[in-house]
């Protein structure tokens, strides 16, 4: 990609990110950005071309602007570096002032390292005016705003604060974003995991296989430090918003948050040791019939990450300092570690009889109304009990009972 102007480097010490403001042509841009563009932006969740009437209306008035010589707001484009040792080499040149060889550097990257954080509609815009026009606009001058991170977490927050406040963007569609970098960590650091798209309809045929939604709901239970969030309604969802992006401006807690993924599959791994075989007949089968059918139900995952948040950070509102938070966050692995290696020595059928799954399926039928809530709110207690006690448990019988 050609650099037309470099008009300026910043360091954001808040976020740990280089923001590097350039100028390029048109054509340049959309062949630089093709490959994260035909990805929906390179961000899971990211607004296609809105197709509504008023959005065609108003993308048409822009397309009709760039062909007279209108000038686009500056589009912001998220560069994740794969490794420190390229975190540090693209920051180098950047602050170097070498900017083409920046550019350069970066179009080789992955295309998964590369997304349209805040410019979506504006670039189907120019591909739009390049269609009626090419020979007008490919050389029509066009800003560009390049947030470098030093690593995912970084730049997680930079996208949160940029979308915070955008209309169309839901805490979902937020969180939606956040996943599709959550979900290179998981993958790197949690390989045993598999996560199933949102929009996917694979179905859980063993341990550690999740849906996105629940990661990210298991993401908002962390950040809040509480099972059940309303995101439906407006005063929750704005202190969601704040929560996830005060947390995510701390790279341990996003950290922690994987490494709570990854109990959460060794655990599920553990109780899923319990098999028996499916019924043939007609007879109808128990909700929990065996031990993998545990984290099958979203509100178990979630309960598990809002009570290793609640065992980690305290309830929301207490602000324990960095030492204590790490000693929790070691006791949590330990705890939950040491629980599993005693299952490990089980037989299948000790497994299902320290499970007591007969107990819970009727401790979750007791209740009609608000299911959701109700569920949550009795793995997350389950859970907190499990962690506290951890090997000790004689079965889940005290924590399925917990109140």
């Amino acid at each position: 990609m050609q650099v037309l102007q470099n008009q300026a480097l910043l360091r954001d010490d808040r976020s740990s990110c280089l923001s590097v403001t350039l100028i390029t042509s048109a054509g340049d841009y959309l062949n630089f950005i093709q490959r994260s563009y035909e990805a929906n932006g390179g961000l899971e969740g990211q607004r296609t071309p809105l197709k509504t009437k008023t959005a065609i209306k108003i993308r048409s008035r822009m397309v009709d602007d760039l062909l007279h010589g209108a000038v686009l707001p500056p589009i912001v484009i998220g560069v994740v570096p794969r490794d420190a040792v390229e975190a540090k080499a693209l920051s180098d040149l950047a602050e170097s002032g070498k900017v083409a060889e920046l550019t350069a550097r970066i179009e080789a990257v992955e295309p998964a390292q590369i997304a349209i954080i805040d410019g979506m509609q504006r670039t189907t815009a120019l591909l739009e005016s390049m269609q009626k026009d090419r020979a007008t606009i490919q050389s029509r001058p066009v800003r560009l705003e390049l947030w470098i991170g030093e690593n995912t977490n970084s730049l997680i927050y930079r996208m949160l604060v940029l979308n915070t406040g955008q209309v169309p963007w839901d805490i979902k569609r937020q969180l939606e974003t956040v996943y599709t970098f959550l979900l290179k960590e998981i993958r790197q650091k949690v390989p045993d995991i598999s996560v199933f798209k949102i929009d996917d309809r694979s179905r859980r045929t063993a341990s550690s296989e999740y849906q996105s939604s629940i990661v990210i709901e298991s993401y908002f239970a962390f950040t809040a430090r509480k099972p059940n969030v309303d995101v439906r309604e407006r005063v929750a969802e704005d202190f969601a918003r704040l929560d996830a992006t005060e947390s995510a401006a701390d790279s341990a807690n996003l950290e922690r948050f994987i490494e709570t993924l990854a109990l959460v599959a060794k655990l599920d791994a553990a109780f899923s040791r319990f098999v028996v075989p499916r019924a043939t007949g007609p007879e109808e089968e128990a909700r929990f019939n065996e031990g993998r059918d545990i984290f099958s139900v979203r509100a178990a995952v979630v309960g598990f990450v809002s009570a290793a948040a609640v065992s980690i950070y305290g309830e929301p509102g207490f602000e324990f300092p960095a030492g204590v938070v790490e000693q929790n966050a070691q006791q949590v692995s330990k705890s939950v570690t040491d629980l599993t290696d005693k299952l490990a020595v089980f037989t299948p059928e000790q497994v299902g009889e320290f499970l007591q799954l007969e107990i819970l399926g009727q401790l979750l039928s007791e209740r009609t109304g608000g299911v959701g809530d109700f569920e949550r709110a009795v793995f997350h207690r389950a859970f907190l009990s499990a962690i506290k006690h951890g090997p000790a448990l004689p079965s889940m019988l005290p924590c399925w009972r917990a109140h």
